[in-house]
């Protein structure tokens, strides 16, 4: 409810405020006094919003790696790591969702050339700060459904290019 207040009362400050700059030259002294007032008040609850929402984030955050936590020590390591990258888009502050984010789809930068992968593809994917032989099942965009060679369809998952590499070919000793 305090979000909306605060919302409406932003909105009205933006159409006010310029209004009152524009106009503020031709006003009796007491309506810029009224204007001005207005002015510290809007900033005044536009500040107190701010801080509230940075606690209820600081509170989130804390109650999202209790998630975490209980999530891996239940084995549910697809639910942790998604709680993982949540908790870094809040602490990133300008990471936008997954559902909202154009282009650039990676909390990190991709570091190597963008590749184009390709169905029936070998990849490795990177979980867990590991990097694991994988497959790419469906391309959609610059995401990839794989498959984690080796492991159960459960593990199967959408990734980004940041998170996807071409596999390493395996070096086979020369025969003499």
């Amino acid at each position: 409810m305090n979000r909306f207040v605060f919302l409406a009362v932003f909105q009205l400050g933006l159409i006010l405020i310029p209004a009152g700059r524009a106009a503020a030259d031709d006003l009796p002294a007491d309506a810029k006094k009224e204007v001005d007032q207005f002015r510290r008040e809007a900033a005044r609850i536009g500040e107190d919003a701010d801080a509230k929402i940075a606690a209820k984030k600081a509170d989130l955050v804390e109650r999202l790696r209790t998630l975490q936590t209980k999530y891996t020590k239940e084995g549910k390591l697809d639910e942790a790591v998604a709680i993982r990258d949540r908790v870094r888009q809040l602490e990133g502050a300008d990471v936008p969702p997954p559902h909202e984010r154009v282009g650039k789809d990676c909390l990190r930068p991709v570091v190597r050339p963008a590749v184009a992968y390709r169905a029936c593809q070998k990849v490795e994917v990177e979980w867990g700060g590991r990097w694991w032989a994988a497959e790419v099942l469906k391309v959609r965009g610059n995401q990839y459904f794989i498959h984690y060679t080796g492991w159960s369809c459960s593990w199967d998952e959408w990734v980004s290019e940041c998170r996807i590499r071409p596999c390493v070919p395996c070096r086979t000793p020369y025969r003499r």
